[in-house]
């Protein structure tokens, strides 16, 4: 047998060099809306879909999970917040119908402190959240209900004084 043909002696005795990889920067960021270059690529492995800032983001697979572990909390803390606010509401048409205006008033101008703080609270207890849903909605017909006394009391005090008014044109 004569291997002579597969191998020269001189390719034996001096092995081949490592050589400069060769990158390749073409090709553009697949994230949304990105136009920066790829990252290079020096041919081996998989070629970069990302540039050097979208790659980095996508190596943290624990900020995407925390972020959406975070968003049912925050919708049931909005949703609880939105009841106690119509709660707070009722509470102010009571209160004007009882003819408390000024606390009616106060009232409302509270409601935006109340609502950031409200919400604040309600992010670290879900089963709070949960809890104040079960009673604030305990069906559509109550909702519905309580929108339309809200609507009511709003309204009823302006067309009680336009009523007035017009009576007494009408009698002079």
């Amino acid at each position: 047998m004569n291997f002579s043909d597969v191998l020269d002696a001189e390719e034996l005795a001096a092995p081949p060099q490592d050589s400069t990889p060769v990158f390749d920067t073409s090709g553009t960021c697949e994230f949304a809306g990105c136009d920066e270059i790829k990252t290079e690529y020096a041919g081996r492995g998989r070629k970069p879909r990302f540039c050097t800032e979208h790659t980095n983001l996508r190596k943290k697979p624990g900020a995407a999970e925390a972020a959406a572990r975070k968003a049912p909390n925050q919708k049931l803390a909005d949703q609880a917040t939105e009841v106690l606010l119509q709660l707070n509401g009722f509470l102010a048409i009571a209160l004007r119908f009882g003819k408390l205006e000024f606390t009616a008033s106060a009232l409302a101008e509270c409601q935006e402190e109340f609502r950031v703080k409200t919400n604040a609270a309600l992010l670290t207890d879900p089963d709070l959240c949960r809890t104040i849903l079960r009673a604030g909605t305990t069906s559509g017909k109550m909702g519905l209900a309580v929108a339309y006394g809200m609507l009511a009391g709003a309204v009823a005090p302006i067309a009680i004084m336009e009523i007035r008014e017009r009576r007494n044109e009408n009698r002079a």
